[in-house]
């Protein structure tokens, strides 16, 4: 995948939500610079319904039609109160996709504390944060957790 199919992936998991609100504004603007078409730029606040909000940060840089590097946040909070549900990000550092990412999901604990979940961040691109909020909204466990009872 390149970035370009990247993008086109991103708005079709955008476009394919049910749980997003204002549905019509997207796909949003992702950047793919003409001089350097081998990286992707995204920034985004996206509504989530009963009061949630998706802030998306990804840089995500390819060759040879496969993603090498990435600089990722995906961080879904309450509006209002900032309560955090989860975040899974590389605390948005440009790194190889074979280095480790992580979850934060404890909304009371020190912001720096997180649950080593992921060797990889292969399997966390975008779709992976849509897989998260329809799991959260059909009351299905994250991977990161226990099967709730």
């Amino acid at each position: 995948m390149n970035a370009e199919k990247y993008a086109k992936l991103i708005e079709k998991a955008l476009l394919s939500c049910p749980y997003i609100e204002n549905r019509p504004r997207f796909p949003s603007e992702i950047e793919i610079p003409e001089l350097d078409p081998d990286a992707l730029y995204w920034r985004d606040e996206i509504d989530i319904q009963q009061n949630l909000c998706l802030t998306v940060m990804e840089s995500a840089f390819f060759y040879d039609d496969e993603i090498v590097e990435r600089a990722f946040s995906y961080d879904l909070r309450e509006k209002g109160t900032s309560r955090l549900i989860w975040r899974i990000d590389n605390h948005s550092r440009r790194q190889p996709i074979s280095s480790r990412c992580h979850v934060h999901n404890l909304p009371n604990d020190p912001p720096n504390s997180r649950i080593e979940y992921f060797k990889n961040s292969s399997g966390t691109i975008f779709t992976y944060a849509i897989r998260c909020i329809n799991n959260h909204f059909e009351g299905k466990p994250q991977d990161w957790e226990e099967p709730r009872q």
